[in-house]
């Protein structure tokens, strides 16, 4: 299963990549029940929110796990 990020929304569209954190989510249930927004300023270039607006929690494919080293150290 894909690695991914969480992020926050606050009701004031605040957005904010939780550290040290990720989790195994099966990519088909986020594309079918979750809605896809991009992202600019952050590691990953698309969340899926479990909300489509206001508050919510939301999941990213890991940037480096999209992107993996190519020697295996780090980035």
């Amino acid at each position: 299963m894909p690695d991914y990020a969480v992020y926050t929304r606050t009701s004031a569209e605040h957005v904010v990549r939780v550290r040290n954190f990720s989790t195994n989510y099966p990519y088909d249930l986020l594309k079918l029940h979750f809605h896809k927004e991009s992202l600019t300023g952050f590691p990953e270039n698309t969340v899926f929110w479990i909300n489509r607006e206001g508050p919510s929690v939301g999941f990213a494919l890991r940037s480096d796990t999209q992107n993996p080293p190519a020697q295996g150290g780090l980035k």
